[in-house]
């Protein structure tokens, strides 16, 4: 029997070989393929860094609220301005005296600009480009107001221009509507730019509007105060006489009819108000004429009547006659005299109206 110790049988690949066997050599499966294999991070969805640029809630109630205000009160300023552009035209180029309605005009524009910046500077800042929802229905229902009056400012341009080119004389009313109605439907296109929010495309668009809008009503301002409230200051006396002149001359044929003569002052016929001002302020000087006429009446021979004649005169500082042409004097004017004081127009300075009063 052989002792000896039986030799095993070694593997095809002699162990000097094992460790010349390189992982790329090695046989790989593709963890696709084996159904029990998942990808460690599968399912899993990366977090998202929160996006600072958001756009704002368009549907938020303040939000909202802002917006109308912001549409509104620039409405507001540019209808306060289109009357105080027309005002201050007509003042310089027809001589029109509208002072005392300016100073209203004046404030209300001067209040309404400051408001209008102010929600237009707080709004700009969470106005989305885009809006939608009730957002969107602000900005269609003023763009659209804003859009129609435009138009009818653009028509009265058309309309005075075909005038202007038509008509053999044009008054200076005619230039004043035509001017206004320009500067009027340029205001009007601006805001209605500013409300379909044109500065999303046109970045400088929203600082130039701004900057637009105080300077034109700057500029238009200071003109209403030196032009038609400076004129109406001057004129306040004018305006006293011309509203109240009337209110005396029927209280002296009241007094001569009751009374059968005429007064020897104006004290003596009970004004009060602004009519009494005028006699207090020694704006008006009273001449009653000694000699008045008598007549028998055309209709009744056996009762005649009595016609007393006086002189109302005043000192005007500037004159009424807006086309520079002469002051009324249909039955003023010489020695004739009429029954009613017209002061619709006048001459600068002294002038007397001549009336009569007749009584039976």
């Amino acid at each position: 029997m052989d002792n000896q110790p039986q030799q095993l049988p070694t593997s095809p690949l002699d162990s000097s070989d094992a460790g010349s066997i390189s992982p790329q050599s090695a046989p790989q499966q593709n963890p696709q393929q084996n159904p029990a294999f998942q990808a460690p991070n599968a399912g899993y969805q990366p977090l998202q860094a929160p996006n600072q640029s958001a756009p704002p809630n368009t549907s938020s109630p303040g939000l909202i609220v802002l917006q109308w205000l912001t549409y509104a009160f620039w409405g507001w300023t540019v209808l306060a301005m289109s009357v105080l552009t027309a005002t201050v035209l007509a003042n310089f180029i027809a001589g029109a005296n509208d002072g005392n309605f300016m100073p209203y005009t004046i404030a209300a524009t001067l209040v309404l600009l400051p408001i209008s910046v102010v929600c237009d500077f707080f709004y700009s800042k969470q106005e989305p480009e885009k809006k939608t929802g009730a957002a969107s229905i602000v900005m269609v229902i003023h763009a659209v107001i804003f859009a129609l009056f435009g138009i009818g400012a653009l028509i009265t341009i058309v309309v005075c221009l075909v005038q202007l080119f038509t008509s053999s004389s044009t008054s200076n009313y005619t230039h004043v509507a035509l001017c206004s109605a320009m500067i009027i439907t340029l205001l009007y296109a601006a805001v209605f730019l500013r409300t379909l929010n044109i500065s999303s495309k046109l970045k400088w668009f929203h600082r130039f509007f701004i900057g637009a809008m105080i300077v034109v009503v700057g500029i238009f301002s200071v003109l209403g105060i030196v032009g038609p409230a400076a004129n109406a200051r001057l004129t306040r006396n004018d305006s006293l006489i011309d509203s109240n002149l009337s209110t005396i001359q029927s209280s002296i044929d009241n007094y001569a009819s009751t009374n059968n003569n005429l007064p020897t002052s104006l004290n003596s016929i009970g004004l009060s108000g602004d009519a009494q001002k005028l006699v207090t302020d020694n704006l008006v000087q009273y001449t009653p004429n000694i000699k008045p006429s008598t007549t028998l009446s055309s209709n009744d021979t056996t009762q005649p009547t009595t016609t007393y004649y006086y002189e109302l005169c005043v000192n005007y500082k500037k004159s009424s006659s807006s086309d520079g042409g002469s002051p009324y004097s249909s039955s003023t004017a010489e020695n004739n005299y009429s029954n009613s004081v017209n002061t619709y127009d006048h001459p600068a300075g002294n002038y007397c109206y001549k009336v009569s009063s007749t009584t039976n």
